[in-house]
């Protein structure tokens, strides 16, 4: 447990005294080593408005575990805010008579997948509306054909629903599909470029 690469912490009582810290949570939480014996409250004093002192007290309180998936948290690590993104679990702790006398914490830094997922979803919105702006219609498709984005223009243009699966067979002329349907297929092949004339 000392040596885990992802935190984990045990806090007692209601109060959520710290009773066990590994080195992932004292590197986490930049807050010194001399936080054991000290309350949760205390130590994260930055975490009272973002809902996790009442996540504890519910585990507490229920008995019932309570798990986050890419959770926002903003810590103030070696005396700067530092907003981070976690997974964790607050796991309740009984005693022999099956009472609640803590509450485990276990987590993972999931802080760089989030920030890449970010920037990915930011990135496909500048595509988008770059894509809107357009006076041609631009779409783009799986290997499989199946339609994955489709400017608005295409719409405008088509007044078909770029995500029905036979649109593209309405949009072409039936003189030029053959000739169409070739050239995609060997270009998703080859994964080269193709060009094509239609009407």
């Amino acid at each position: 447990v000392e040596s885990a690469p992802f935190p984990i912490a045990v806090y007692t009582g209601l109060e959520m005294r710290i009773q066990f810290v590994n080195q992932s949570v004292i590197d986490i939480w930049g807050k010194g080593k001399d936080i054991v014996g000290r309350t949760y409250a205390e130590v994260l004093p930055e975490l009272a408005n973002q809902g996790i002192y009442q996540q504890l007290e519910n585990v507490f309180t229920t008995a019932i575990p309570f798990h986050a998936h890419n959770q926002r948290m903003d810590l103030m690590v070696d005396n700067k805010m530092k907003s981070q993104y976690f997974n964790y679990s607050f796991t309740p702790l009984f005693d022999i008579n099956g009472k609640v006398y803590g509450v485990m914490n276990t987590a993972a830094d999931v802080t760089d997948l989030v920030v890449s997922k970010q920037k990915v979803e930011e990135s496909e919105k500048e595509f988008r509306q770059l894509a809107d702006s357009l006076p041609e219609l631009v779409w783009t498709t799986d290997s499989a054909g199946n339609q994955l984005f489709a400017s608005r223009r295409w719409k405008e243009f088509t007044g078909l629903d770029p995500y029905d699966a036979d649109t593209f067979d309405k949009m072409i002329h039936p003189d030029d599909r053959e000739n169409v349907l070739y050239a995609w297929t060997v270009s998703l092949a080859s994964g080269d470029i193709y060009k094509t004339q239609l009407r």
